[in-house]
C-alpha cells in the first residue's frame, strides 16, 4: 500500500489524516493488521479504541488502533479482501486523554 499517515494535535484533539493508493493484490486477512503504520507519540495514543471505515468504491477496509495491544494504527478488514487499485483519503479527530 502507498499510504501516508500524518497527524496534528493540540492541548485537547488529535487530527488523524491518511491518503494515497491502495495497490492491488494485497491480500488482508480478517481482523489482521494489514498495513501498519509507524508508531506515534504515547502522549498522543487515544484511551478508547478506535475503528473506522475507509470509504471506497472498490474495497472493503478501516482504520483501527486497540490501544491495549497496540501503539500504531493499521489498515484491516472485517473480512478476508484482496486488494484493487484505488485512491482513498480518510481524516478522523479523537480527544487526548
Amino acid at each position: 500500500m502507498d499510504l501516508v499517515l500524518r497527524y496534528r494535535y493540540n492541548s485537547m484533539l488529535v487530527e488523524v489524516s491518511i491518503a494515497g493508493d491502495i495497490l492491488a493484490g494485497k491480500k488482508i486477512t480478517a481482523d489482521s493488521e494489514g498495513y501498519a503504520f509507524p508508531s506515534i507519540p504515547k502522549e498522543l495514543k487515544p484511551s478508547f479504541n478506535i475503528m473506522f471505515p475507509i470509504y471506497g468504491v472498490k474495497n472493503n477496509l478501516c482504520v483501527r488502533m486497540f490501544v491495549e495491544d497496540t501503539d500504531h494504527f493499521s489498515v484491516t478488514s472485517n473480512e478476508t479482501v484482496t486488494t484493487v487499485k484505488e485512491y482513498t483519503s480518510v481524516v478522523f479527530v479523537y480527544s487526548r486523554s
